[in-house]
């Protein structure tokens, strides 16, 4: 049995007494290519003037949170959220009204492909305030693009962005806000320098060929 964080790991141990190996998710290093999208044109966005939730819209990934915090901010920057919206949808219903008149806050829907690509690389920040992930996906790209991450402090994001991210006490929104005002403030310098970290993190520890390589070995182990 294989598993993508430590604690899953410590999980089936404790719960189980199963034993597992971990071997991490992996994801595709970006290439440098221009890509055939329009959608900061369509939303009127421009490069390094927005922060980005990008995730499945479901509460766990804690985007009520963000939305409430950067209500709150003081930020002249916009917030983009990416995620399919389902106007009959409980949780969905309640994000919009949260969001309100604020104009500074984008619902964009579901993004696939370049679109995807091309809000990742032209983010001020990527903003991960979920509650439990196993190893998220998202995170890992928003890394692999070379982009400053907010995210909260729960272990799991710990374990790959400790030292390349700014953190926040999760479910706290005061402690966001205070990191959002904080961020905004920042730099362009320190903020490309938390890209570069987390891109050379992500390309040392969780491209396929490493990950693939793992996964091989325990193979051959078998």
């Amino acid at each position: 049995m294989t598993v993508v964080s430590r604690q899953i790991q410590e999980y089936f141990q404790q719960n189980y007494h199963k034993k597992s190996v971990y071997i991490p998710t992996a994801v595709n290093l970006p290439e440098e290519k221009k890509v055939d999208s329009q959608i900061l044109n369509k939303y009127g966005l421009r490069p390094d003037e927005f922060y980005l939730f990008l995730a499945r819209i479901v509460e766990e990934k804690g985007a009520h949170y963000l939305i409430q915090a950067f209500k709150k901010s003081n930020s002249k920057r916009k917030l983009v959220i990416a995620g399919k919206i389902e106007i009959d949808n409980f949780y969905h219903k309640k994000l919009l009204e949260m969001a309100g008149n604020d104009n500074r806050i984008v619902f964009v829907g579901e993004v696939l492909g370049d679109d995807k690509d091309e809000l990742f690389r032209n983010a001020y920040t990527f903003c991960m305030p979920s509650e439990l992930e196993g190893m998220s996906i998202a995170l890992l790209e928003a890394m692999s693009f070379k982009r400053c991450c907010i995210v909260s402090d729960i272990p799991e994001n710990l374990d790959i962005a400790l030292g390349h991210a700014l953190f926040f006490k999760n479910k706290n929104v005061n402690d966001l806000l205070k990191v959002i005002n904080e961020t905004d403030k920042l730099d362009m310098a320190v903020i490309r320098k938390y890209g570069a970290d987390a891109y050379d993190y992500v390309k040392d520890n969780h491209t396929f060929d490493i990950i693939a390589k793992q996964m091989d070995y325990l193979y051959q182990s078998i």
